[in-house]
């Protein structure tokens, strides 16, 4: 093997090539930029979107112990924990004398100062059963409750607030330049004081306008909409959730006239009794020291009802109607109201859940349930639900075909959770099918399980890994004051729910351990497997545009389904939806007959643990600095010149390990992440080669085309990697060939030796195809067509001669561009040692250098980059971590809290 050259972080440090002045030559002997395409970096473009979930291990060689890391509760123990932000931020909790509680948080790089007051028993659940949407039209009154427009007011200062209705709470909020944070908290507070919201219901004029607002909000063209209310026709009345509760100009205005009910005064009396002191959170961030801060809340010791009054815990009945089984509905939706959904249908599995929140140590919330669940259902790779409706056409590719779990409502006591299929036309015809297959994979989940719905241990704990990893520990940005707010509404305030450095309330270990918390987790799951594996308590909706009413004459399973027109198609009472009985179980014997016997080869499985999730995640181990900077061990700087020939003349290759947080560090460019210490990492290759160069047009499109297909090969490893906290970058430069890594420092080695594996043998694999993909070739004409050098004509060219290039062409030139690298610079940064860096670039040297050329006649030597020159920043893939499934339901930047 080489010998692997290590540097010191001084000499990256300098700004200053570290190569030898006669490689600069080089640089000058090139010819201009607009020569050649792959000199120009917007010759490149960036792949779609990967997002996975586990994968079986038969698809790749599974992990060694050496590869991935996991860590003993013990272990991990002794080390520093993870607390993302904590540098940044500080939490105080108060109560004002009120019994108003408080949250305090000194953001200090909070760029705009925010506040949001949330109120709970205050919602949508809580209201009068005969003034549908009064607590949503409160909301309205109380925001115009100020001598002057509270939002006008804020617009002048670049402010901005909203407020919104929950089932169960109210939240307001607003955000302002810090400079007007002081002066915009006195105003917000104005909003709730109890003589200021009687004089404005009491004020017809607004009055009016507030319920033309709240009407002018309905959209009932709307599918989800539409779907939502055909749920709630189903409901058993005496349940708050078979209301109208959104209101509208007929239940707050003219029903109510005709009843002889005085809205403005039961509004006031609405906010009386429920508007408590005692049931809201005030939560304030602001780069303000805490002194300031109190200071600044005590104007809303006044505020709310000054009449106490006890919230009752709210007790729901039953949530379907006596005597009723949930069934199958088709809900009709015109085409023009669906631009996006052309050709496309929603077909949506909806469960009615009663799970009970007792506020203990260990709330296990439904949604955080469903995260866990949305690994089993949503994940890909072979043997998935997705997988195996993908084959047969019936939703569409990439993530919009990707099986969704939601949850509209989730209060304790009552949670709506849907899972939601997009399906093609051809899959609409086999809707019975789909729902066949959707319990098929119910099945197998529950198969692991031994009829028990316990799910393994060592499951849960991947799963917990991957929650922490994209929810926690590497979320984009910390939760904001909204967030804050309403979290604060169901785990508390204080050690173990919100407010306190260190606690993520969603999955907090209990006395430092996770013992308990799993234990809880797979109780939690268990209780909703076993409900939703029932075929007989979902209530199953699909959408029928009027050209899948026309196609469904098509349907080997199904009856003709008669136009809108119809009797038999009912009405709606509010949304006035058309919708249909559709009775799809009665098929589902004979459909799951029909698709065992026609695709034996492709059948549903179990989910598999994921070889790169490791079950428990180890803390950081960098050392902390006094002046509040990170280091590693520095490499040795004593070594051999670069270009020192080696007898076999194998390539050289240096490492670089950087400095942590210095401003004046070189850094690859990561994704947005807490500033403190994480169990994260980089490491970068810049493979050098002169080929790039001095490569004509159209071998840069032949080797676009490869990097382009090798993308599309590695789809499956990008995709296992993904709910691990693992993304990739390849990039062609002027220098070569870069590839970024993007991990934790449990996997990104596993990762990195299985990516390059695979990247040199990728030509053999062309050799033998028949035909360049469609998609490839589209991406590769789109990056050509982006070169502002080339003339039109030139580009017409161009597109001929990439869709007319066969496998093996471009198997040859990326064989070509491999065997012309002659050495790479690598650079780590993160939570890699200096052992476990030297490790990986051995073993990733010797990869490359098996396919590098032996004749030395034929390498030439290539130019040599400064850092600052392959520092650009990556586009990883995936791009974005809320297209991992599950994610969106545990990350507070992917939407968790809708408001």
């Amino acid at each position: 093997m080489s010998k692997l050259i290590l540097i010191s972080a001084a000499a990256l440090l300098s700004g200053k090539s570290p190569w030898s002045s006669e490689n600069t030559e080089l640089l000058a002997k090139k010819k201009s930029e607009n020569d050649y395409p792959w000199l120009r970096r917007d010759f490149l473009s960036v792949s779609s979107l990967a997002s996975i979930g586990p994968w079986p291990t038969g698809l790749i060689q599974p992990v060694s112990a050496k590869d991935v890391e996991n860590v003993s509760e013990e272990k991990a123990a002794s080390l520093d924990p993870i607390i993302p932000f904590s540098t940044r931020r500080q939490y105080k909790n108060i109560t004002l004398s009120n019994g108003l509680k408080v949250l305090l948080v000194n953001d200090k790089k909070a760029f705009r100062a925010s506040a949001a007051l949330s109120i709970y028993g205050t919602g949508q659940f809580q209201e009068d059963s005969d003034l549908g949407g009064m607590s949503h039209l409160l909301e309205h009154m109380v925001s115009s409750a100020s001598r002057e427009d509270f939002e006008d007011w804020l617009s002048n200062y670049d402010g901005g607030s909203n407020a919104f209705t929950g089932p169960n709470m109210a939240c307001y909020h607003f955000n302002v330049p810090p400079e007007f944070f002081s002066r915009s908290l006195l105003r917000f507070s104005e909003l709730f004081q109890q003589n200021s919201v009687e004089t404005v219901c009491r004020n017809e004029a607004v009055l009016k306008r507030e319920i033309r607002r709240v009407n002018s909000e309905l959209d009932f063209e709307n599918e989800f909409a539409r779907i939502f209310y055909v749920i709630k026709s189903l409901v058993n009345p005496l349940h708050p959730f078979s209301r109208f509760t959104q209101g509208s100009i007929a239940s707050l205005e003219r029903i109510p006239q005709l009843k002889g009910i005085n809205v403005g005064e039961r509004l006031v009396d609405f906010f009386k009794k429920k508007y408590q002191p005692s049931e809201a959170v005030l939560v304030v961030v602001a780069p303000v020291e805490f002194d300031l801060l109190e200071r600044w809340v005590t104007s809303f010791s006044s505020i709310l009802s000054q009449e106490k009054s006890d919230i009752e815990t709210q007790n729901f009945p039953p949530p379907l109607k006596y005597g009723i089984q949930p069934t199958q509905y088709i809900v009709w939706h015109p085409k023009e109201t669906m631009p996006l959904m052309q050709n496309q249908e929603r077909l949506s599995l909806n469960w009615l859940l009663e799970r009970q929140y007792d506020r203990s140590e260990t709330i296990i919330s439904s949604m955080t349930v469903a995260f866990f669940i949305s690994q089993l259902i949503a994940r890909r790779g072979p043997g998935s639900l997705y997988s195996f409706l993908l084959r047969r056409g019936w939703i569409p590719e990439g993530n919009q075909g990707l099986p969704k779990l939601k949850l509209p409502i989730d209060i304790s006591g009552f949670q709506l959770m849907r899972l939601e299929i997009i399906l093609t036309v051809e899959g609409f015809l086999n809707r019975a099918a789909v729902v066949a297959a959707v319990y098929d994979c119910l099945d197998e989940i529950i198969s692991i399980t031994q009829g028990s719905f316990n799910l393994p241990m060592d499951l849960l704990k991947e799963y917990l890994s991957m929650a922490r990893i994209h929810g926690y520990y590497s979320a984009p940005r910390p939760p904001d004051a909204v967030e804050l707010a309403v979290d604060a509404q169901r785990y508390g305030l204080g050690e173990h729910g919100v407010g306190v450095s260190g606690v993520w309330p969603l999955l907090q270990a209990i006395d430092g351990t996770e013992t308990e918390l799993l234990q809880s987790l797979q109780k939690a799951i268990a209780s909703i497997l076993r409900l939703v594996a029932d075929p007989k308590v979902a209530i199953i909706i699909a959408t029928a545009s009027n050209n899948a009413i026309f196609q469904s004459r098509n349907s080997i399973f199904h009856e003709t389904i008669p136009q809108p027109i119809d009797s038999r198609w009912h009405v709606e009472a509010i949304s006035h939806a058309r919708y249909l009985s559709d009775d799809l179980m009665s098929l589902t014997g004979r459909v799951e007959e029909w698709i065992g016997t026609r695709f034996d080869e492709d059948a549903l499985t179990p989910p598999n643990p994921n070889p790169l999730l490791p079950l428990k995640l180890r803390p950081p181990r960098q050392a902390s600095l006094s002046d509040g900077t990170r280091r590693l061990d520095m490499l040795d700087s004593n070594r051999d010149s670069f270009w020192s020939k080696r007898k076999d003349s194998s390539a050289e290759w240096q490492l670089y390990q950087t400095i942590g947080r210095r401003r004046d560090a070189l850094l690859l460019p990561l994704p947005a992440m807490p500033m403190e210490n994480t169990c994260r990492c980089s490491f970068l290759i810049q493979l050098l080669s002169q080929r790039p160069a001095r490569a004509n047009v159209n071998q840069a499109a032949l080797a676009q085309l490869w990097l382009f297909s090798f993308e599309n090969y590695i789809e499956d490893l990008a995709e296992l990697g993904a709910p691990a906290g693992l993304a990739y970058e390849l990039t062609f430069n002027k220098y070569g060939l870069r590839i970024c890594f993007l991990g934790i420092s449990q996997n990104i080695a596993a990762y990195a030796r299985r990516f390059s594996r695979r990247l040199i043998n990728h030509h053999n694999k062309l050799m033998i195809e028949q035909d360049i993909d469609t998609t490839v070739i589209e991406r590769t004409v789109v990056a050509a067509n982006k070169q502002r050098s080339m003339s039109n004509m030139r580009k017409k060219k161009l597109e001929k001669e990439i869709r007319q290039s066969s496998p093996q062409e471009v198997s040859r030139e990326g064989k070509a561009f491999l065997a012309s690298c002659v050495g790479a610079l690598c650079l780590v940064q993160g939570d890699i040692l200096k052992t476990e860096a030297e490790s990986l670039a051995v073993d990733l040297q010797e990869v490359f250098d098996s396919v590098r050329s032996k004749n030395e006649d034929e390498v030439t030597q290539p130019a040599i980059p400064n850092f600052t020159e392959i520092l650009y920043t990556p586009f990883w893939k995936p791009r974005s971590l809320c297209s991992i499934p599950g994610v969106p339901l545990i990350s507070d930047a992917c939407g968790r809290v809708p408001r």
